[in-house]
């Protein structure tokens, strides 16, 4: 499904598919949580079927039925379950690609989050980019086009998909999902409509909660309790103290508390990295600033 804010670069993409002058590698920009794989899947459906309507599929045809079955012959993915797509993972989705379409129309092959590849994978990619065949279509999602090799960038057509703004998301989250969120709560998950979704699902964890549980430190053992709790949430919590600390007052101590956020980032991201004690480090900052 595609989201509202999503519908006019859809609209635009199948317009240049009926008048066949769609780029055979769209790359989608986009930051986690904005949709990116949902709007792929969505043009991957549009692609394959035989007879669109209204920029969407028809739902009828024998495409559609096999895409609904989850068994469309012509319809492929690049997938690992490693942190990088290497260079196997990329030659075996390119083999997919080889010959004509089973049902005499397009093949596609998903490349979801194309930062990951390496440096040997981008380079297998970079010949099938240059010399497609006829009706093949390669799309890739990315975070930033920053994160991709120029040679393979300078072979894909770019789409920034856009963000919504907070209260039309707000809207969206009460009117389709019957989730009621503040604007605040928005901003915290930098309205972005997977992450505001995934924080009411079930085992999710939200802002509020978050907040609340900061405002029951009042000891050492709760902030090292509380930093081992949430330790698996690091990225979270530490995005959610830069918006709790632009919503405090003022003052050097919420300052140094959101440049160390910022720092500890970082650092999180390093592999054997002990997030609990990372946590306990800027919490433990959190407790001083409230008491």
């Amino acid at each position: 499904m595609t989201l509202p804010w999503h519908k006019s670069t859809m609209a635009q993409l199948s317009s240049r598919l009926h008048h066949q002058s769609l780029h055979h590698a769209p790359l989608l920009l986009g930051p986690e949580g904005l949709g990116k794989q949902e709007f792929a899947e969505a043009l991957c459906d549009l692609i394959l079927c035989h007879s669109p309507i209204s920029n969407q599929p028809c739902g009828v045809c024998q495409s559609c039925q096999l895409l609904q079955a989850g068994t469309h012959p012509d319809k492929h993915r690049i997938t690992t379950e490693n942190l990088s797509i290497g260079v196997d993972s990329i030659r075996e989705g390119i083999d997919k690609l080889q010959g004509s379409a089973q049902l005499s129309q397009n093949k596609v092959l998903l490349l979801t989050g194309a930062q990951r590849m390496t440096t040997s994978a981008a380079n297998a990619l970079l010949k099938t980019l240059e010399e497609p065949t006829n009706n093949t279509y390669i799309l890739m999602t990315a975070t930033s086009a920053h994160s991709l090799l120029p040679t393979v960038l300078s072979r894909c057509e770019k789409h920034t998909l856009a963000s919504p703004n907070p209260q039309t998301l707000q809207n969206w989250l009460r009117d389709e999902h019957q989730i009621q969120m503040t604007l605040e709560e928005i901003s915290a998950y930098r309205s972005l409509p997977k992450l505001c979704l995934n924080a009411y699902s079930e085992g999710g964890v939200t802002y509020a909660q978050f907040v609340e549980a900061l405002h029951n430190l009042n000891s050492p053992s709760s902030v090292h309790n509380m930093a081992q709790k949430w330790e698996v949430h690091i990225q979270d919590c530490l995005i959610w103290l830069q918006q709790w600390c632009r919503q405090a007052a003022a003052s050097n101590q919420y300052n140094e508390i959101y440049d160390l956020s910022i720092h500890l980032m970082k650092e999180a991201q390093h592999p054997g990295v002990n997030k609990s004690m990372l946590l306990y480090k800027i919490l433990n900052r959190v407790r001083e600033a409230l008491s």
